[in-house]
């Protein structure tokens, strides 16, 4: 309104909605209104300030408006943190932590998160182990976010064991942390260790959700454990959890590259009775999968499906019918799709 002038509430009210939104001039207003404003730059307007350009990949101008400020606090330097970790900033964003602690404040879950993820990102195990001796010493290693961050890391180095020990000391244990693990577990080729995991989330009353089925799943495929990994995936289907996009294209792909044919071919079917509205998106996934020319028959019934549907006209669909067809050498189906696809483009 004109005449009114701008209060500190209703600036950090702009560039909290200007962060939240991704609007890059809303948030620019708000700083410059601020400063035209003689608003003093404190600790919950700078920290906002920062908060908006962080969010929009707007770091450089985050850090202005950091070195800057006169105080900050825990929430300030967090946000920076992050920042730099966001756009790829990995030695400011350490650099920053080492200020952080020279400035005499203490990390907290927060703070030890984004230093762990640091380590993830430049694999350095040293400094994520003493960031875990900083978590025990100051009673943080029972955080949840914590304890997923360094499963994280020492799975991603390698260290399968030190993530278990992690896993083992969280009494309470959320879906995340579970899902967690057991992807650790799936990413080090451990698949019969990922089977047992699952299997105890059951023992303890928890049902597992679809990216902890996923897991264990593909860990089983890239395993070339394919029978094992269509046993879970059925099981999977008798506790009434809807298998995700990834899971239906790995299984169908793993399957199909394996002349598992006839698995292939039940595969769809069961896809047909538990999407029972398929999306474009899916049956491209399952049309990429279908590639060899002894599965040409399951990939015609899915394009049949597709017509039935009325999800041809969908571009994601088309691309993957050529993709299948031509892996076929079909010229005629080929040809006929570049038409429509022309047609539609």
């Amino acid at each position: 309104m004109e005449g009114v002038l701008p209060t500190r509430v209703s600036v950090v009210s702009l560039l909290s909605a200007s962060a939240d939104l991704e609007a890059i001039d809303g948030g620019r207003q708000g700083h410059a209104v601020a400063v035209s404003s003689g608003l003093e730059m404190d600790v919950i307007l700078g920290s906002s300030m920062i908060n908006f350009y962080c969010k929009v990949g707007l770091v450089d101008a985050a850090e202005v408006v950091f070195e800057q400020m006169m105080e900050r606090d825990v929430v300030t330097w967090n946000l920076m943190i992050a920042g730099y970790l966001q756009e790829g900033h990995i030695d400011k964003a350490l650099d920053t932590c080492r200020r952080m602690l020279e400035a005499n404040l203490k990390f907290d879950c927060v703070t030890l998160v984004s230093v762990i993820m640091i380590c993830v990102k430049s694999c350095s195990l040293v400094v994520g182990t003493a960031a875990h001796g900083y978590a025990v010493r100051n009673s943080l290693e029972s955080d949840a976010t914590v304890a997923c961050a360094l499963i994280e890391l020492y799975a991603y180095s390698g260290r399968i064991e030190h993530a278990r020990r992690v896993f083992d000391a969280i009494r309470q244990r959320d879906m995340v942390m579970w899902d967690v693990m057991i992807s650790a577990f799936a990413d080090c080729g451990t698949s019969s260790e990922a089977l047992k995991l699952l299997n105890q989330m059951k023992l303890e009353g928890i049902s597992p959700s679809a990216a902890c089925w996923d897991s264990v799943i593909s860990a089983f495929i890239r395993n070339n454990q394919f029978e094992d990994a269509l046993d879970i995936f059925n099981d999977m289907l008798l506790t009434k959890t809807r298998p995700n996009l990834r899971t239906w294209s790995l299984l169908i792909s793993g399957l199909s590259q394996n002349g598992m044919h006839h698995e292939v071919k039940d595969l769809c079917c069961k896809m047909q009775e538990v999407e029972t509205a398929p999306s474009p998106t899916i049956y491209s996934a399952v049309l990429l999968a279908i590639k060899t020319a002894a599965s040409v028959h399951y990939g015609k019934a899915v394009h049949a499906s597709v017509v039935k549907k009325g999800l041809l006209l969908s571009k994601f669909v088309i691309k993957s019918l050529l993709n299948m067809y031509s892996s076929f050498d079909d010229r005629d189906a080929t040809e006929s799709l570049l038409r429509l696809f022309a047609e539609y483009s």
